[in-house]
């Protein structure tokens, strides 16, 4: 991880450098690890966005529902709960940080962008656990990492349709 990493390279802006990416890299997987604003701005230029691959919501609910309602048939979402164990009882089972061991570059990479995250869990006697690695490996190899899938509808409460 480099300071560099974080500085724009470009003043294009993301929604539109999404749909030119996807354009030129077909066969690609989006992964979202945040809000999905700039995905659904993506889906307002270019319909054809929407059959591309995708994987978040908390962070803008309305473009979580756009992204739902364009992609529904197309999405396979990784939930919070596939790594959220029951605390202590299944950190005592599964050492979440024995690939940081290996002495090679990714391990060394991943012990340097993790750090600052399984400090504060460690602070609060708990094990970081890698939601977001665990959706990348699902794009990058569903069949390898997931044990069950399940087909569901979804929706994004909005506004209080759906939940009152």
């Amino acid at each position: 991880v480099h300071p560099d990493d974080a500085k724009p390279t470009t003043s294009v802006a993301a929604a539109v450098a999404l749909v030119r990416l996807a354009s030129e890299h077909p066969s690609a997987t989006l992964v979202c690890l945040g809000p999905l604003t700039n995905v659904a701005i993506a889906l307002k230029i270019d319909p054809t966005f929407a059959f591309r691959r995708i994987s978040n919501f908390h962070g803008d609910p309305e473009a979580a529902a756009i992204v739902l309602h364009k992609l529904a048939e197309h999405l396979v979402i990784v939930p919070w709960e596939a790594f959220f164990l029951e605390g202590a009882k299944h950190e005592k089972e599964v050492d979440f940080h024995a690939h940081l061991e290996y002495d090679t570059e990714l391990a060394s990479f991943l012990r340097t962008a993790t750090s600052t995250g399984r400090a504060a869990m460690e602070k609060n006697g708990r094990q970081f656990s890698y939601c977001d690695e665990i959706a990348v490996a699902t794009a990058i190899d569903m069949d390898k990492v997931v044990r069950k899938t399940v087909q569901l509808r979804v929706n994004v409460e909005l506004s209080g349709t759906y939940s009152r």
